[in-house]
């Protein structure tokens, strides 16, 4: 089981960091690693109607494959300060805890789970060539320009891990096993043990989310209530 986690963590990357920009062609349930890979990549060209969201909570998981980092790092580029990072980062963190669903392109859009430049197609017949045509338009423009693989991610530490549970607490989140995931969630968005603000490699954030994942997975109380949810 880790190293499937591993192995999809590393797909993820390989993606982002990819020599040629990657074209994802989301449609239909782009949930879960789906939107993982649409956010680690250069750009998505989205059916209208496709539906995207991270849904891993609802089953007692973090999001698997960076899909977490990926979307807080996007959410709080260019904040202009720590208390504008957190702001952002609890907007981030209410979206994944309450496993908010995009059910068309659009609202996707408006609610920052992909680009505002993201081609949004009518006929799903094109998508594929949409998506195609729009990777040749970024090779040709040359509008992506290499990132070096060491970026840092501001993470706030111990008092804004401190002010997620008492939003969570305030939740009065009743199912134990939701409820384990968004305490690891949390803990991911925050750097873990860091008790101060501080910069965090990707690596260091890939490492706490597979940490938790294990730790979900190993939970018997926590594997027996979603046993019992899969099976209704």
């Amino acid at each position: 089981m880790q190293k499937r986690f591993e192995d999809l963590q590393k797909l993820s990357q390989r993606i982002k960091y990819a020599l040629k920009p990657i074209t994802v062609a989301a449609f239909a349930d782009s949930l879960g690693y789906g939107h993982s890979i649409a956010l680690h990549s250069a750009s998505v060209c989205l059916a209208a109607e496709t539906r995207i969201g991270l849904d891993e909570i609802a089953y007692g998981l973090i999001p698997i494959g960076g899909g977490a980092k990926e979307l807080y790092l996007k959410s709080t580029l260019g904040a202009s300060g720590d208390a504008e990072l957190f702001t952002r980062l609890r907007a981030v963190y209410e979206k994944l805890s309450s496993c908010k669903i995009a059910n068309n392109a659009l609202l996707a859009k408006r609610i920052g789970y992909v680009s505002d430049k993201s081609p949004v197609v009518r006929d799903r017949d094109r998508l594929i060539e949409t998506a195609k045509q729009n990777t040749l338009k970024m090779i040709a423009d040359k509008s992506i320009t290499a990132i070096r693989k060491d970026q840092n991610i501001r993470v706030l530490g111990g008092s804004a891990y401190n002010a997620l549970m008492e939003d969570l607490n305030a939740k009065n989140e009743a199912h134990s096993a939701r409820k384990s995931a968004m305490l690891k969630l949390a803990r991911v968005l925050t750097g873990g043990d860091l008790n101060q603000p501080n910069n965090v490699s990707e690596q260091y954030m890939s490492e706490l989310e597979l940490d938790a994942l294990m730790t979900l997975c190993r939970d018997d109380e926590n594997v027996r209530q979603l046993s019992n949810a899969w099976t209704g």
